[in-house]
Parts: structure tokens; sequence; C-alpha cells
């Protein structure tokens, strides 16, 4: 559940914000599903999920490196 808990950690930073004041991840993805998908992967190098979270576009590599973009934030402003 580490990846889970990056994805959170990283858009809150870039929001700005306490994790905690997030919305739930499981609105966008199935928490389990993601973790599933993550543990399984055998394409070391390859994006394998890419999701939308907080109006950012959160990438987890088959590695486990988790990208997010500055996208567009909570309050809907370019970063």
């Amino acid at each position: 559940m580490e990846i889970l808990y990056e994805i959170i950690d990283e858009v809150a930073r870039q929001e700005g914000c306490d994790p905690i004041d997030l919305p739930p991840l499981y609105s966008e993805v199935d928490p389990e599903s993601l973790q599933e998908v993550i543990e399984s992967t055998e394409a070391a190098d390859a994006p394998i999920v890419r999701i939308t979270y907080c109006g950012r576009e959160v990438v987890v590599e088959g590695d486990g490196t988790v990208e997010v973009d500055g996208g567009m934030g909570l309050q809907g402003k370019t970063r």
C-alpha cells in the first residue's frame, strides 16, 4: 500500500495541503485493484497505470515510481 500513500502525499505536496484534506483516492480508482496491478507487473520500465486524482495526472511506473504532473489542482489553477 506504500504506492497509494505516495500518490496521496505527492498530490498533497503539490496542492500545499495536508493529505487528510484531499478527497479519498477511492473516489478515482479502486485502491486494492491499483495495488494488485502494481505488484503484478513485469514491465519494470513501462508506465502501467495512469489515473487522474484531484485534477492531476498520476503515472505509476512498473518499478513503482510515482509521477504527478502539475496539471490543474483543486483550485483549478495550472501550477
